[in-house]
């Protein structure tokens, strides 16, 4: 499974939202309307499901999910 289908798996379930709402080039916030404590879980979901450190304000409302996609791959290849 690929990282952006990982990452929208990690939304679906922690949001409670369906598959085909997620835009994958909308913020977060435009698309799914999520607000600062959604973006806390989803942040902690995301650290646990690819058991890596991200800071608070990496991920925002106003964050995409290809930039979360891009965020995780960049931390991924850190040595």
């Amino acid at each position: 499974m690929s990282v952006q289908q990982q990452v929208q798996e990690v939304i679906v379930q922690t949001l409670s939202v369906k598959p085909e709402e997620i835009k994958i080039e909308q913020t977060l916030y435009d698309s799914l309307g999520v607000d600062s404590t959604e973006i806390v879980d989803l942040r902690v979901a995301l650290e646990k499901k690819f058991a890596l450190t991200i800071e608070a304000k990496e991920i925002t409302k106003s964050s995409s999910p290809k930039d979360i996609v891009g965020l995780i791959e960049s931390k991924r290849t850190l040595p």
